[in-house]
């Protein structure tokens, strides 16, 4: 354990894992429209599938903050797969 209470240090390369990516099910072209259309779109398209959603950096985009990266950083669109 490090000084962080309740964290496990761990090498970088232990907690990256490689994911195959199924079919491509939409994409969020702007942050506006994630906004207004993701939980629609999740039900409508996503809503029995396991995802995943990629900036086209390829990073994963799970909570706000990291749209508002994709926003702030100009990596959209997002594009969400089934894994």
């Amino acid at each position: 354990m490090n000084k962080n209470k309740g964290t496990i240090s761990a090498p970088l390369e232990r907690l990256v894992r490689p994911v195959i990516l199924g079919e491509l099910l939409f994409e969020f072209y702007a942050f506006e429209q994630w906004v207004n259309k993701a939980q629609s779109w999740f039900q409508q398209y996503a809503w029995n599938k396991d995802t995943i959603c990629l900036d086209e950096r390829g990073r994963v985009c799970v909570r706000g903050i990291h749209f508002q990266r994709a926003r702030d950083e100009n990596t959209f669109p997002i594009k969400v797969y089934e894994v």
